[in-house]
């Protein structure tokens, strides 16, 4: 009570190296501070969190500063748990017709995220794009990639749940941005005024770029 400003930092969702100035995309939301309760993410239950994150680690979590390592990695588990309910049958008409419109309308950064984050998964948490193989080095020969993969299903499950993390983190935002307004709270999230090096936006996009 008695807050006129908050600020977060940083906004874009980060990789290993978690300054505002590397996030991997200029648009991806940052899944750490998303809230895991059942009313905020759809197809989640209590039972997910719980079997993910007993009460006791959670105890340890809450000690001192934040550990980004931890909390960023459980999140993302519980948030694909959920997707995964939610495309099993655990989702309402209205909610895969918001999500579906949601993919539609991000559409000009929302598949080139997705195949990059699935990426750094395949590179086991390495973002760094010019340490992949060389056909991973732009969008279209990552898609060739995948479309030929064995394991492509899998993968494009993946690819779907994280696009399935922005909905959730877009929603929430938008909660908490009405819900500021509606208190004359100011939100303030730093942003990088440049992309990151190992960022979708230069990865992407590399041979428009001077590197």
């Amino acid at each position: 009570e008695g807050f006129s400003l908050l600020q977060f930092l940083p906004v874009h969702e980060t990789v290993g190296d978690h300054s505002p100035y590397n996030a991997i995309s200029s648009r991806a939301l940052s899944p750490a501070f998303l809230s895991l309760t059942v009313d905020d993410v759809p197809g989640l239950s209590q039972e997910m969190v719980t079997t993910a994150a007993p009460e006791s680690w959670l105890e340890k979590l809450r000690e001192g500063v934040v550990r980004h390592n931890s909390v960023l990695p459980l999140k993302i588990h519980v948030l694909l748990a959920a997707h995964h309910a939610f495309r099993a049958g655990e989702a309402s008409a209205e909610a895969l017709e918001e999500f579906a419109r949601f993919q539609k309308d991000n559409e000009s950064w929302l598949p080139a995220y997705t195949l990059f984050r699935i990426l750094i998964r395949e590179y086991e948490g390495n973002p760094n794009w010019a340490e992949w193989r060389p056909e991973h080095h732009s969008v279209n020969g990552a898609e060739a990639w995948l479309a030929r993969h064995p394991e492509r299903a899998g993968l494009e499950q993946a690819r779907d749940g994280f696009a399935f993390i922005q909905w959730v983190a877009w929603r929430q935002w938008r909660a908490v941005r009405a819900h500021a307004d509606a208190r004359g709270i100011h939100l303030m999230g730093e942003m990088a005024s440049g992309v990151g090096r190992c960022s979708v936006d230069v990865g992407g996009h590399a041979e428009l770029l001077d590197l």
